[in-house]
Parts: C-alpha cells; sequence; structure tokens
C-alpha cells in the first residue's frame, strides 16, 4: 500500500511539473521558434509549390492580437500540427480518419487565406462577380477576376514558371512611425475639440498598438482608398480613454475649444525637467504602467 502511494504521488508531481513547464512557454517563446516559410506542395503535380511567408504574417497578427488559434483552431495551445494532419490530401480517403463535414486540404489552405485576403482591394484579390458590378466605372475598369498565380506558378513544360514579385503580398510589414497628433470635431457643447497626443503616447508612455487597437486586419489599411473609419458608440469611443485616465466625469480635461499643444511637464504637475531628465521616458520615474501618479520631488526618492 505504502508504494503505491509513493508511486502515485511520484506520477502526479511529474503532472504538475509537466503542466507548469507547458505554462511558461510564453507567446513570444512560440513567435521565435515559429518557422518563417512553409514551401506548400501537395499540389505540386498541377502547380509549382506555394512559398508561404508564415512569420511574415504572425508577426503582424500577433501585434493585432491574433492568436495562433485563427488558424491553429483545434491544436492545444503549445503544439501545431500540419493541416494535413487534420485535412484529406485527397478525396476518397476513410470517412472514419477524415468526416464528411470537415474540408480537404486544399479547401482548409483556401479558406484560410481568402477569409483575410479577400477584404483587400488588391487586383489579385477580386471577389466580386464582374455582373454585380455597375458599367463604365472606376470599380469595373479596375476589375481582375480572381487570379490564382498570384500565389499558385502554374507548371508549363519546358518552361520556369515565375511569380512577379512586385505583386507579392505577404512581405514582412516595415515599422511604423505614429502621427504627431490627431485632432477630433465633436458635438459637446463645452468644449468641441478633442485633441489626441499619438506620437507621445507612444514613445513617452509606452503603450503598444495593441494597447488600444485590439481589433483590426490588414485591411482595415491596405487597399485602394482611405482606410475605413467604421461606426463606433460613445461608450466605445471613450471606453480606450477612460482605461487609463480615470477622469470622474472632468469633460473639459480632453473636451477644448482648441487643439492641445504637446505635453508640458512643468504646466502640467508644477515641476520642470532640467537637462538630465528631459529626454527620459515617464516609465523611468513612474514605474507602474499606464498610472503616472504624482511623485515625491526629493532627490533621493529615486536616487539612493
Amino acid at each position: 500500500m505504502r508504494r503505491i502511494i509513493v508511486i502515485t504521488t511520484i506520477l502526479l508531481a511529474f503532472c504538475f511539473y509537466a503542466v507548469a513547464q507547458k505554462e511558461n512557454v510564453t507567446k513570444e517563446d512560440i513567435l521565435k521558434k515559429s518557422p518563417g516559410i512553409l514551401v506548400i506542395e501537395q499540389l505540386s503535380t498541377q502547380y509549382v509549390p506555394v512559398r508561404f511567408k508564415h512569420k511574415a504574417h504572425v508577426q503582424p497578427m500577433a501585434v493585432m492580437g491574433i492568436e495562433c488559434s485563427h488558424c491553429h483552431h483545434y491544436s492545444s495551445p503549445d503544439s501545431f500540427p500540419p493541416c494535413r494532419k487534420c485535412h484529406s490530401q485527397t478525396k476518397g480517403e476513410i470517412a472514419s480518419k477524415f468526416p464528411l463535414d470537415r474540408p480537404g486540404l486544399e479547401g482548409a489552405y483556401h479558406r484560410k487565406c481568402i477569409s483575410c485576403h479577400r477584404e483587400w482591394s488588391h487586383p489579385n484579390f477580386s471577389f466580386k462577380k464582374k455582373s454585380l458590378i455597375k458599367r463604365n466605372t472606376k470599380e469595373d475598369k479596375n476589375f481582375h477576376d480572381i487570379d490564382c498565380s498570384a500565389c499558385h506558378a502554374k507548371k508549363v513544360a519546358g518552361e520556369t514558371a515565375k511569380i512577379d514579385v512586385t505583386e507579392d503580398v505577404d512581405w514582412e510589414h516595415p515599422a511604423m512611425e505614429p502621427e504627431d497628433k490627431k485632432v477630433y470635431t465633436t458635438n459637446y457643447q463645452g468644449g468641441q475639440i478633442v485633441t489626441f497626443l499619438h506620437k507621445e503616447h507612444v514613445e513617452l508612455f509606452e503603450i503598444g498598438c495593441v494597447d488600444c487597437h485590439k481589433e483590426g486586419n490588414c485591411s482595415l489599411c491596405h487597399g485602394e482608398g482611405k482606410p475605413r473609419e467604421g461606426t463606433k458608440s460613445e461608450l466605445e469611443i471613450h471606453k480606450s480613454c477612460v482605461s487609463c485616465h480615470a477622469l470622474e466625469n472632468k469633460c473639459q480635461q480632453c473636451h477644448t475649444n482648441t487643439a492641445k499643444q504637446g505635453f508640458d511637464h512643468e504646466q502640467r504637475t508644477g515641476w520642470p525637467l532640467g537637462e538630465h531628465h528631459q529626454n527620459l521616458k515617464c516609465s523611468r520615474c513612474h514605474i507602474t504602467k499606464g498610472k503616472f501618479t504624482k511623485l515625491e520631488t526629493e532627490c533621493d526618492v529615486c536616487h539612493k
């Protein structure tokens, strides 16, 4: 009996250790280990294998808060088997292994790619029916049928198939430079102007894009014409600000009659930044992210 208890205790300890090890795996760890390029060659008898730039997709998706499960939808958090493990490569495979209600491998690939890229106005991804587009309009003149060669290079006997790299839409996104500020005009009579100091929030307060932009995808910015602004309720508009700024109905702190200038530490706090402090980020002194509370002005509070 005692031996059984000892063995059971050891097994439980091992299980808890294994779970703890899995929980210590962070998103950053997974991102670093994720493959850069995947070669999709299951249909290589018809097309040249597709070079899928995996890391060029997962990096911007991570910034937008999109999880690995968006594509790896039935995988465990620390295991990402290839699509062919669950999706049939041929139509005749046994239903017990690949249920009839599950798309085949080709369908699974296309669903995941097209579900995002169909929102682009890139000419290679035009999904509207020609008959539904008004004739002689700009949309009609720029219309292209879905061009498989945007991803697939057709195999041609005796020729080397090529893909025009200028049409490659899956390259790694460059670093984005935040705009200085954005001035909004509202209907609030107590002050119709709201100034959002975008660059200061990003650089001084070290707020990441995804801290505010929690929803969205590539098509919000990419495509023909201006980015889609969308419509939000009054509650949604205020939520992104009040999550950090506990204003307690002090509307005039944001709503003014003229656009605001940049943050002035001396004006707002009464404590001027000397030559040794003016180039520091706020977080060097205000160490709690998002909570910039008043500090004591004696030097030895920080310099001990």
